[in-house]
């Protein structure tokens, strides 16, 4: 058993995977062009489990990547010898303000589930992208241009908040 596997887990409410616990899914990319292993795999449970695994990362000199849908085809949602942060377990759909048309989501929610969820109120995100199995929070960690965003923006610009 590796040595800090007790110590991570004890830090967080979600769960932790050593190498022989991974899917072939943690290996690999959204191309299958690389494959790397991680030390583990992290699903968080809350955002507070995000933070504590960063602040964990850093005291022991480890790498963190996030790894949402994976779509990446370059090596940004794998890990080699570090901590790949599962973020698709952070999928929590919090709450709509149909009048704001405003809605609270973890960063792991599939912007498909987030349009579906949305249909009661008949309200639509302004931007999309093409591919609506990837990740809120993959998108916008890089700016999410969609056929909209000539009018619009990206969908970095239509967030009025982010948790950090």
């Amino acid at each position: 058993m590796d040595r800090l596997y007790t110590p991570l887990q004890q830090r967080i409410a979600g769960k932790v995977y050593t190498p022989d616990q991974f899917l072939d899914e943690h290996r690999t990319n959204f191309g299958h062009i690389h494959y790397w292993t991680p030390r583990f795999v992290v699903e968080p449970e809350t955002t507070d489990d995000v933070v504590s695994v960063v602040r964990f990362a850093r005291e022991h000199g480890l790498y963190v990547s996030t790894r949402g849908s994976a779509h990446s085809q370059s090596e940004l949602a794998i890990s080699q010898g570090g901590i790949l942060l599962a973020m698709k377990s952070l999928r929590r759909i919090h709450s709509v303000d149909p009048e704001a048309c405003t809605a609270d989501v973890d960063g792991g929610v599939v912007w498909r589930d987030l349009v579906h969820h949305l249909k009661r109120w008949n309200l639509f995100p302004r931007v999309l992208t093409n591919n609506l199995g990837v990740t809120i929070g993959g998108t916008l960690s890089i700016a999410g241009i969609g056929v909209a965003s000539f009018k619009y923006g990206t969908q970095g610009d239509n967030v009025e908040e982010l948790e950090q």
